[in-house]
């Protein structure tokens, strides 16, 4: 029990922090409300959004969205990894490649393959 309550006094101790630091940032900074907004301005906004029911749709197409590509990645990994402990011609010829993706960092191409979506 003490545990928990470090844990959680320090959770919210992290989140009073970040948005102190992040109002800072606002009334020094200068920027436009378009360009970074005071948090409790996002407050407001995400109050109203929950209010008015704006909010709902878009959160359950990005869980839909979010469900649908893990289901699809963990879909073609595994038959792919499947692939790959059967055949040992299609270990020779992909190999190389898994090598090499493993290899590079993913930063560089995670943009590229998300271009098709809506975000991208």
């Amino acid at each position: 029990m003490r545990f928990l309550a470090r844990r959680l006094g320090f959770i919210a101790l992290s989140a009073a922090a970040f948005l102190a630091v992040w109002k800072v940032i606002v009334l020094i900074g200068g920027y436009p409300e378009y360009i970074l907004p005071a948090p409790e301005v996002v407050a407001a906004r995400a109050a109203e959004a929950i209010q008015n029911g704006t909010l709902q749709p878009h959160l359950v197409a990005t869980l839909e969205e979010s469900v649908i590509g893990f289901a699809v990645g963990a879909l073609v990994a595994v038959v792919v990894g499947i692939l790959l402990a059967k055949s040992l011609t299609a270990e020779r010829v992909l190999s190389p490649y898994l090598v090499a993706a493993q290899a590079i960092p993913s930063l560089p191409w995670r943009p590229s393959s998300t271009s098709g979506s809506a975000a991208g």
